[in-house]
């Protein structure tokens, strides 16, 4: 009984310790806490990890289920960006690949359609596109052959703009994939796309390549009004994050908040 204190003192101590240990060696953003303290952005929402990958898209989801829901604020949240500042561009950045980008940003994008607003999404990773497989559209032309046109700025927008059956969804595919995306994006001719189709929407949703993959992204940050930084919740490093977000502001990208996937 004499030993007791002492025991439950030292318990205490290990334990302690032992938990300081754990959270020094777990390098990853885990919680909303996580991003306050290591990425200082407003969060925009929590998206729960979802196993089944066919129910990870709106698509398939009922207007009024859990998932749908979170995408909702999200939207609002967006919608609130428009109507203090007036910008139309957005785009949803990770600093990895597989940590949900696109399946994100598609989603924003029927959120907001669902929502009344005319919304167009456009598939600017032109090194692994996807987005036309998730609405089963023809690839072969899209933004890079619109790009690569030496009078893309007369040609018209319409040929490369598919409807979707989401009600005011309209999505431009990626394109066969170019020899040099960079140059394409580099271009003047991608401005000139964007101002066109702020005459046609309320908001444009652009996927983009992960920062640490390309320097796509990099690119197109200031061009793109709002840049969402996405991570993955217990897979995206805190020193990745940090990095993104770094050359991402580097590059007169204007962050605007952050989405934890896969909560």
């Amino acid at each position: 009984f004499r030993s007791l204190p002492l025991i439950l003192l030292t318990a205490l101590i290990v334990g302690v310790a032992f938990a300081y240990l754990l959270e020094y060696l777990n390098t990853s953003i885990r919680t909303e806490h996580d991003v306050k303290r290591y990425i200082n952005l407003p969060l925009f929402g929590m998206v729960m990890k979802i196993k089944e990958e066919r129910e990870r898209l709106l698509l398939h989801a009922p207007p009024k289920s859990p998932v749908s829901e979170l995408f909702n604020t999200i939207a609002a949240m967006i919608e609130a960006q428009y109507r203090e500042k007036g910008s139309k561009t957005f785009m949803v950045a990770s600093p990895n690949a597989a940590e949900g980008k696109s399946t994100v940003t598609t989603n924003i994008a029927i959120a907001l359609a669902r929502g009344g607003a005319r919304v167009i999404l456009i598939d600017a990773d032109l090194r692994r596109a996807v987005l036309h497989k998730f609405f089963n559209i023809a690839n072969k032309e899209g933004l890079a052959t619109y790009l690569g046109k030496s009078n893309s700025e007369t040609s018209e927008i319409s040929s490369i703009t598919h409807k979707t059956e989401i009600e005011n969804l309209s999505v431009i595919p990626a394109g066969p994939h170019p020899a040099n995306p960079v140059l394409l994006l580099k271009s003047g001719a991608f401005v000139s796309l964007l101002d066109q189709l702020k005459e046609e929407a309320d908001f444009i949703l652009v996927d983009v390549p992960p920062v640490r993959i390309a320097v796509d992204t990099i690119l197109l940050a200031p061009q793109i009004q709002n840049t969402i930084l996405l991570t993955s919740a217990g897979e995206t490093n805190k020193e990745d994050v940090a990095f993104a977000k770094n050359l991402i502001e580097s590059a007169k990208g204007n962050l605007v908040g952050c989405i934890l996937n896969k909560a």
